[in-house]
């Protein structure tokens, strides 16, 4: 499962690293703050992953496993986000 991001990011930042160019960026620059979440999704998965695997295997059914891991990726996700607004 992370094996394709990681595979993207390389794309995206040793051409960055580099030579100095950006491959993906998108209109106007909205690719790019999916590009910086990538390296957040990534340590989420691979931590959820085998706690999925856990619960499953624990219970044999896959609800518990998708309550928590519903849990936890929400709470990361919305404790990663910026609140305040910052002015420009």
């Amino acid at each position: 499962m992370v094996a394709p991001l990681i595979l993207f990011l390389m794309i995206q930042y040793i051409p960055l690293f580099s030579t100095g160019f950006i491959p993906l960026v998108g209109p106007k620059g909205m690719f790019v703050p999916f590009v910086i979440n990538l390296f957040h999704i990534i340590g989420v998965l691979i931590m959820i992953t085998p706690l999925s695997t856990w619960f499953y295997q624990l219970t044999g059914k896959i609800y518990l496993g998708a309550l928590v891991n519903a849990s936890l990726v929400t709470w990361m996700f919305v404790s990663s986000q910026v609140i305040a607004p910052i002015p420009v």
